[in-house]
């Protein structure tokens, strides 16, 4: 039995909310984490049902586990289950070895931190008597009380109350209601794609391959989605990253930048770019196994045009064989067919080749098409990026699509195209509020390449 419980009180406060630090990194990354979590205030109550080891261990598993889940799923812009789903992925992928330690000691960690809590923390003075389950019902009831006052005061409540105007902080939150909103996605029996929203574009307008390619008659046309392509902040930067494209106007092409919104992560990207909809047509894409909207690779195919799409990697990731077979594309070739023509790539832990064998390879094809629509989804520069030498990961990320870029330039001077547009994804998904500040919260960068 809990004595001396006023006592007792504010040590397991305190304890909860170290937990919580912890898992925020102590706000020494950006994670989108609220400060606290509701569902670890119960676990004074759940541990006065049950003195056993086993159960308190599940218990805190179950709710570390549930608690990272859902902040590496927002982190790559998923929601938690289809972050789940698009986990098996990770048998076909290649990390390094320091990878698989550092996730090996982080379970390492994890058990022991557990092992811990109940054996040398307060908790272990729990028992499962009346009293205490009385106490620990009290105790939710309070500390409850206590951080909802704070999460009204932050604007992060559901009152919707904001007595200091600049104050929106996601103070807390109940863990259940995010999992529960990410099921009834998840589990969403999806429209058909003609139902779901069309994407709308700043001063709504359509996505930019549809504003830019849809119309388009001419022979030579070519799209590139460039993984975690963000929009730079720093002008010089971005103009710096874009010199040797800029460039091409000496060799006969028209520059012209622009920018998308946008909204989730890559597989968002495609349906956006692809069939002018949101996020949730692709998931409808795969789920029904068709699509009754019209793709741009449908509407060049109408029109005479051999369409192509080529990607790096596996076309296992997310569904993507899948997702491309159906949006019409006469040609689909990924890493099963490029990995004897090119070296392994080791940017990421993805197996892939490089992303310019994939360019070589797609240039040379279409100039000896008559009508051509290409498509290249890129995957060299996702995060977590494998940073070599004394550069950051931020530096050596931008790095490598600068590298892209100029070797596009240089084939655009070999097999001119008659238009090539290139636009990112979603902004690379970094932690630190130094690395996200630099990029646009809200936009990708677009870049289209006509040749007069």
């Amino acid at each position: 039995m809990i004595s001396n419980s006023t006592n007792k009180t504010f040590p397991i406060l305190i304890l909860i909310c170290s937990i919580n630090l912890l898992f925020g990194t102590f706000y020494l990354l950006q994670l989108g984490r609220p400060f606290i979590y509701y569902e670890y205030l119960l676990i004074p109550f759940f541990f006065s049902f049950f003195k056993n080891y086993i159960f308190r261990f599940l218990t805190l598993l179950i709710l570390i586990i549930s608690d990272l889940l859902i902040t590496v799923s927002k982190i790559y812009y998923f929601d938690t289950f289809n972050f789940l789903q698009k986990l098996n992925s990770i048998f076909v992928s290649s990390f390094k070895l320091k990878t698989w330690l550092l996730i090996l000691l982080s379970f390492i960690f994890i058990v022991l931190l557990i092992h811990l809590l109940i054996k040398k923390s307060i908790f272990r003075v729990i028992n499962n008597s009346k009293s205490d389950k009385k106490y620990g019902f009290y105790f939710f009831l309070l500390s409850f009380v206590i951080i909802y006052f704070f999460d009204t005061f932050f604007g992060s409540s559901n009152l919707n109350y904001k007595p200091n105007g600049r104050l929106n902080y996601n103070f807390s939150q109940p863990m259940v209601t995010q999992l529960l909103q990410d099921a009834k996605i998840y589990f969403n029996k999806y429209l058909k794609v003609s139902q779901i929203q069309d994407f709308k574009n700043s001063n709504n307008s359509e996505s930019i391959s549809f504003k830019y390619l849809k119309n388009d008659t001419s022979n030579k046309q070519v799209l590139i989605v460039i993984e975690s392509w963000g929009l730079v902040k720093n002008l010089y930067k971005r103009k710096k990253q874009l010199q040797k494209l800029l460039e091409l106007e000496l060799f006969g092409y028209q520059f012209q930048f622009d920018s998308s919104l946008f909204f989730g992560g890559t597989t968002s990207a495609e349906v956006r770019e692809l069939y002018n909809k949101s996020g949730e047509a692709y998931y409808s894409i795969v789920q029904n196994g068709y699509s009754d909207a019209i793709s741009i690779p449908q509407l060049k195919n109408n029109k005479g045009y051999n369409t192509i799409s080529l990607q790096s990697f596996s076309g296992y990731y997310s569904n993507g064989y899948h997702f491309r077979k159906v949006a019409g594309f006469n040609q689909i070739k990924d890493f099963s067919f490029f990995k004897n023509q090119s070296i392994l790539n080791f940017n990421n832990h993805y197996v892939s080749v490089n992303d310019e064998a994939v360019f070589n390879y797609g240039f040379k094809l279409i100039s000896t098409q008559k009508r051509a629509f290409l498509y290249i989804l890129t995957i060299n520069s996702h995060l977590p990026f494998h940073v070599e030498g004394k550069k950051s990961e931020l530096q050596s990320q931008s790095d490598r699509i600068t590298e892209q870029f100029t070797q596009l330039a240089n084939l655009l001077k070999k097999y001119p195209v008659n238009k090539l547009v290139i636009v990112g994804d979603h902004p690379p998904p970094f932690f630190t509020r130094k690395e996200i500040e630099q990029y646009s919260s809200k936009f990708v960068p677009a870049v289209i390449l006509t040749h007069k």
